[in-house]
């Protein structure tokens, strides 16, 4: 009985695992002659408290003269940060520094998870990027942490020293040792 139990399920799962409904289309073609605009890496980004800006930096491996290339974004929540929805570059430019301003929106101590992407006209999205990638992400934190003593950290395990600094949080009450890090 259980030969057969198991013969019936094995069948219908192979008739139920084919099916003609294929609904696959190919991507686009890929731009073979596109000027490869990139970001190089992700960024981690820890404001103070008084900032009210950050930069990031988009590249070209091509000069093609001069050009404005649309910029993308996604995040949860990006309604703090005024995005520049293009970067022009000038004839022989290869890289540009962009700044996104902040308004007074932008919480304390909140993770900010930015996603920038170039549009896929301007990359070669089928390419292994050896340069960089068609998107960035920025994680970023605006913070009030300011220096409040400083000592040495000594290491227990290696007896290895080096300067270390207390920092202080008013809003959150709290103090903390940043980037301790030893050999």
């Amino acid at each position: 009985l259980s030969k057969y139990v198991f013969t019936l399920l094995a069948a219908g799962a192979l008739l139920t695992a084919c099916s003609d409904d294929d609904s696959f289309s190919a991507g686009g073609q890929t731009n073979t002659d596109s000027l490869n605009v990139f970001f190089e890496v992700d960024q981690s980004i820890v404001m103070v408290s008084t900032a009210t800006s950050f930069d990031f930096t988009v590249k070209r491996n091509k000069d093609n003269g001069a050009i404005s290339v649309p910029l993308t974004y996604h995040g949860e929540d990006l309604t703090p940060f005024n995005l520049p929805q293009s970067v022009s570059f000038a004839a022989g430019e290869m890289q540009k520094t962009l700044t996104v301003t902040c308004n007074e929106n932008m919480e304390m101590f909140k993770n900010y998870r930015v996603e920038v992407i170039v549009d896929q006209a301007y990359t070669t999205q089928y390419k292994v990027q050896v340069d960089g990638f068609p998107r960035m992400t920025i994680d970023l934190v605006k913070e009030d942490y300011k220096p409040f003593a400083t000592g040495v950290y000594t290491n227990a395990w290696n007896d290895q020293s080096e300067p270390a600094t207390l920092e202080y949080s008013e809003i959150l009450d709290m103090y903390r040792f940043k980037n301790i890090t030893s050999g």
